[in-house]
């Protein structure tokens, strides 16, 4: 997984600092999840959505490196994950409830 990490980053055509900014995490965090000294959070996993990269791809190595369209603007999804990436955990985990519930009701007939 390492290894696609950073070749989805060149994919990408950016360095782990710009890469790092994108995220909203450290660039010394991603040089060691990219070297896998340190393994990624969850949330880590969440702030990647905003390259379009395909989980499947990156955990598996199997399919497509990106998913075949975004459901959300990336833009969006950037905000989204730097207000969650700002907020207290507990904060973190009432939004993720809520995000949850929202999907929940969006399913019903």
């Amino acid at each position: 997984m390492y290894d696609r990490l950073k070749l989805l980053r060149k994919n990408l055509g950016l360095t782990q600092a710009q890469l790092a900014e994108k995220l909203g995490i450290s660039r010394p965090y991603l040089t060691e999840i990219e070297k896998g000294t340190r393994r990624p959070t969850p949330d880590f996993f969440l702030s990647l959505l905003v390259t379009n990269v395909s989980l499947d791809w990156l955990f598996t190595g199997e399919g497509s490196m990106f998913r075949a369209s975004p459901s959300v603007s990336n833009t969006s999804l950037e905000e989204i994950i730097l207000i969650y990436n700002n907020l207290p955990e507990e904060r973190q985990n009432a939004l993720l409830g809520y995000a949850r519930d929202q999907k929940k009701l969006a399913e019903l007939p």
